[in-house]
Order: C-alpha cells, then sequence, then structure tokens
C-alpha cells in the first residue's frame, strides 16, 4: 500500500516527535515485498552502509584492557 501524502504528513509527527519521510513511508508500508523498487534498493544500500559504519567503528574502539586487580 502506497499512503497518499496526507497520511506521510500525519505519520511524521508522533507526539513531540517529528520523523523523516523515509521512517514515515516504511512505518506507513510495513511490507518490504511490496515497497516501491527504487525505495527498498536504497533501503538495502543505506543499510549496508551502516552495517560497515558499525563494523568500522567496532574495530577502532578497542576494548579496555583488564585492570591489574582483577
Amino acid at each position: 500500500m502506497i499512503p497518499t501524502r496526507e497520511q506521510l504528513e500525519k505519520a511524521r509527527h508522533v507526539g513531540f516527535h517529528t520523523y523523516g519521510y523515509f521512517t514515515a513511508f516504511c512505518d506507513l508500508n510495513r511490507s518490504c515485498e511490496e515497497c516501491d523498487r527504487i525505495i527498498r534498493f536504497g533501503c538495502k544500500v543505506k543499510n549496508k552502509i551502516g552495517d560497515l559504519q558499525i563494523k568500522r567503528i567496532l574495530r577502532i574502539c578497542k576494548p579496555e584492557p583488564p585492570k591489574e586487580g582483577e
């Protein structure tokens, strides 16, 4: 189901929070299989970039060495 522009604007404003169009669209659509294929491709690219960023952050942020008394 592709939401209307009015539904999209209402979904952006939840309580005191304002979300972006992408988040509002995904919340209203609720199905990746029925999503527009270009938006779905962008979503996959966005998720892949996020995964790579997390992997890099965890690689450069080394765990603290154990303290000498433990």
